[in-house]
């Protein structure tokens, strides 16, 4: 995972995202990638868009957060921002990107 960023997008619950995501839950950002994020969404430089929705299907089963937590609340609770970084390195090894985690973070936005 050297020189190589990578995003997984959320939406909260009552959102699913407006295309699917499964295969792929997260974003990279890379040399490789001539340093943009490498996106499945068309149509502008958006990593993600979540619409009002009841069902949750476009993403994994991952890449949503439970009914009574948003990213905000993660944010504040080292916890919660323990268990979603763990999450997003169990994708990343599941994926085959194996490696050592620097600097991970939770943003919201």
């Amino acid at each position: 995972m050297a020189n190589k960023r990578y995003c997984k997008p959320l939406c909260h619950h009552g959102y699913d995202f407006a295309f699917l995501r499964r295969s792929r839950p997260y974003e990279e950002c890379s040399e490789q990638t001539r340093f943009h994020w490498l996106t499945q969404y068309v149509g502008g430089n958006k990593l993600a868009e979540c619409h009002e929705s009841q069902i949750q299907l476009s993403g994994a089963k991952s890449a949503y957060f439970p009914k009574d937590q948003d990213c905000l609340t993660t944010k504040t609770s080292a916890r919660l921002q323990e268990r979603f970084i763990s999450d997003l390195t169990a994708d990343l090894r599941s994926a085959g990107l194996a490696g050592d985690a620097h600097s991970a973070c939770l943003v919201c936005g």
